[in-house]
């Protein structure tokens, strides 16, 4: 199995702290987050990783090297337009890199403990996001409605009352529906352009009747960083856990 990072982006929301770094460079309790994605892959034997970067792209390529020190071997892939496009953008020039392999996605910016990536890889179904079902949510959470034991639906914009919970940045592919999650990425972009997050893709899955499985996790097994007092959070509960 691989692994795609996403790490073009500007993380503007960190306003100050991302002024002249990456966002996933930035410490949580000693180690930078894309470090942490980097080892957590590694304990669970993913070596093969490519990272989409864009915004200050030296800057990571520095910190983690062609990944040997890792254990893990890196593929470096530019989003030239990375201030000018969605992560969508940046899923899609991965696309001959990993059309045919089992692959794990993940957002540069999570932070995650190895439970998570241990439910994930041994979760059977084709397609499966990683979310936590909970009811505390905000309008800026990627959230989800579900039927059953799939998704139906997910987008930021439903409603807090009848959202199930939040997506949290990180999916697995499994090999034989590769081919169709990039062509789901690829009519995406060809219907609404490059300023939609991937999460339009999926949906245009779900409307198409494939199943979207996930697994659940606890707010202390995984949570992404938008926002400063998100960072403040993460370094407080990540403390005292294996990093």
């Amino acid at each position: 199995m691989d692994a795609l990072i996403l790490s073009a982006g500007m993380g503007k929301r960190l306003e100050k702290l991302t002024k002249n770094s990456p966002k996933t460079l930035l410490q949580i309790n000693g180690k930078s987050m894309i470090q942490q994605i980097i080892e957590k892959l590694s304990k669970n034997n993913i070596t093969n990783i490519v990272i989409i970067l864009g915004y200050k792209a030296e800057a990571i390529k520095k910190e983690l090297d062609n990944g040997k020190k890792f254990g893990v071997k890196i593929d470096y892939l530019i989003n030239k337009k990375y201030d000018k496009t969605e992560n969508i953008y940046s899923v899609k020039i991965a696309e001959k890199r990993l059309l045919g392999k089992s692959f794990i996605l993940l957002n540069s910016d999570v932070i995650f403990t190895n439970q998570v990536l241990n439910q994930l890889t041994l979760d059977k179904e084709d397609i499966t996001l990683v979310v936590n079902l909970r009811k505390e949510l905000t309008d800026e959470d990627m959230k989800i409605k579900l039927s059953n034991k799939n998704i139906i639906e997910i987008n930021k914009k439903i409603n807090l009352n009848i959202a199930d919970g939040e997506y949290l940045g990180i999916l697995k592919v499994k090999s034989k529906e590769t081919k169709c999650f990039f062509n789901s990425i690829n009519e995406t972009l060809k219907e609404k352009g490059v300023n939609v997050y991937y999460e339009q893709a999926l949906q245009h899955l779900i409307n198409n009747k494939h199943s979207i499985n996930y697994v659940n996790v606890e707010n202390n097994e995984c949570m992404e960083i938008d926002f400063s007092h998100d960072l403040n959070k993460a370094r407080e509960i990540f403390q005292k856990k294996e990093i």
